[in-house]
């Protein structure tokens, strides 16, 4: 993780060191959950320790899904914010759906846009559409910070062989923004030399913002099975003080 940093730190520095604005990260932040409230203390540090800007804007508990959508839009419409997500999840009186559509499709970091969720699905469809060298370290120079994958992309962008095998390198999603939590974990098992090609993968928990969509990704990226074990299961083992005791 210190290595992903330090990568990243550079890339700002060179960027604005060109004349490159400094990439800028809005987050909406709806009450005041204290799991929430960490995730938020945490991607702040991050963009402090990677040079990138950060800015938060907290909405009431109560805050209806019109108002949230609103500030979302009002956030993607100013120029020099790179990306924007909602922390979720969203108080029951918010439609979850309606407000991460309202983040648009180009400054969707999370990758939570419909139209990205359903390109990634298409992609565990059809059978392992995308490659793994996009996923490592070294490939992030040549791709935007917000992970734009892109058929419309040259294919020598992911494909670092000598030989003349475009379709070693092909990359069959267009213009998928992939989520950025599961991104990083599998870039962070292929920085370690672990492939996930032919392998039977596990996710625990089935989220919408990391389980769901690893899965979906490990499945796209060439493993053999992925089962995906539900929140409810994985209770137990959790909070196990939580099961009740048998007669």
């Amino acid at each position: 993780v210190r290595a992903a940093f330090e990568h990243l730190r550079s890339r700002v520095v060179k960027g604005v060191g060109r004349g490159v604005e400094s990439p800028a990260l809005a987050a909406v932040l709806v009450g005041n959950r204290p799991d929430a409230e960490l995730y938020m203390r945490r991607k702040r540090e991050a963009c402090e320790t990677t040079g990138v800007n950060f800015q938060l804007v907290r909405m009431s508990e109560t805050s209806s899904t019109s108002d949230i959508a609103q500030a979302i839009r009002n956030l993607r419409r100013q120029t020099h914010i790179s990306g924007v997500f909602c922390q979720l999840p969203l108080p029951p009186q918010v439609d979850s759906r309606m407000v991460t559509t309202s983040v648009g499709v180009a400054k969707d970091v999370d990758g939570m846009h419909p139209l990205h969720m359903g390109l990634l699905a298409q992609a565990f469809a059809n059978d392992g559409m995308l490659h793994p060298r996009m996923f490592a370290m070294h490939t992030w120079d040549h791709s935007p910070p917000v992970a734009v994958v892109s058929t419309a992309a040259p294919v020598s962008h992911y494909d670092d062989d000598d030989d003349d095998d475009d379709d070693d390198g092909c990359v069959s999603v267009p213009s998928a923004m992939l989520p950025c939590a599961p991104r990083a974990a599998v870039g962070l098992l292929m920085a370690h030399g672990h492939s996930v090609v032919g392998r039977a993968c596990c996710v625990l928990g089935d989220g919408s913002t990391a389980g769901l969509p690893l899965a979906l990704l490990l499945r796209a990226l060439g493993a053999s099975s992925v089962s995906l074990v539900s929140r409810a299961a994985l209770a137990p083992i959790v909070h196990p003080d939580s099961v009740p005791e048998e007669d």
